[in-house]
């Protein structure tokens, strides 16, 4: 499956947002 990755900053924290497809199953990490 394929892996989109969209990075964006919030309150000082990186929080990566990873779609897969065609699962279109959604992931929200916090690093």
């Amino acid at each position: 499956m394929r892996c989109y990755w969209f990075f964006t900053v919030i309150q000082s924290e990186f929080f990566c947002i990873f779609i897969y497809f065609p699962s279109f199953s959604f992931g929200i990490c916090s690093n």
